[in-house]
């Protein structure tokens, strides 16, 4: 195993979490963040700070297509944790609120906890929670009125380029990091 040499950020409270990950980028680009299993494969693909980083900037790009600065928006998804952890850190890049939920909760409670927190979007795997997700449509127009809906959260192979093409030069949409103060 290779240990490749880590430059650490500060840690007295200075950086919120999308501040750390540009930091990691920048001063720590190469080493490792993600390990898994190569489908189809005994090989393991590893994901560094800077591919993570760039595929972040890829999720607020697609997610930030609409929507205001600071909205709240609901992350029900049934994904591996890359894929999860992000889509939720670009929704972060984007300037949004990330309302992460279970998948486990019930219509209800979804509805209640939407209405509750003024949230009028939802990111999800739709086709992974079909049932879930169209019972919350049909009862959140009921009680509330219309939910702006992104049935299909970005996708791995969208976001993670990388994963398809080890060697690439190609545009990286960059968001503006938001306001520091991250809610």
């Amino acid at each position: 195993m290779v240990h490749q040499s880590v430059n650490y950020p500060p840690l007295d409270g200075s950086l919120f979490l999308p501040e750390l990950l540009e930091f990691n980028a920048q001063h720590n680009s190469d080493v490792t963040f993600y390990i898994y299993d190569k489908p189809g494969s005994s090989d393991l693909v590893s994901i560094s700070h800077l591919d993570f980083y760039q595929a972040c900037h890829r999720a607020a790009h697609e997610i930030a297509r609409t929507g205001a600065e600071k909205e709240v928006v609901a992350l029900i998804g049934n994904s591996d944790t890359l894929l999860y952890q992000t889509v939720f850190v670009g929704m972060m890049f984007a300037g949004l609120i990330p309302f992460p939920m279970s998948p486990r909760n019930s219509v209800a409670a979804v509805i209640n906890m939407m209405q509750k927190t003024k949230c009028c979007r939802l990111i999800t795997t739709h086709h992974t929670l079909g049932p879930l997700i169209n019972g919350i449509q049909a009862d959140f127009v009921s009680h509330a009125g219309a939910l702006q809906m992104s049935l299909s959260s970005p996708t791995l192979r969208q976001l993670h380029v990388h994963l398809r093409m080890m060697y690439y030069s190609t545009y990286i949409p960059r968001a503006a990091l938001a306001s520091r103060n991250p809610f």
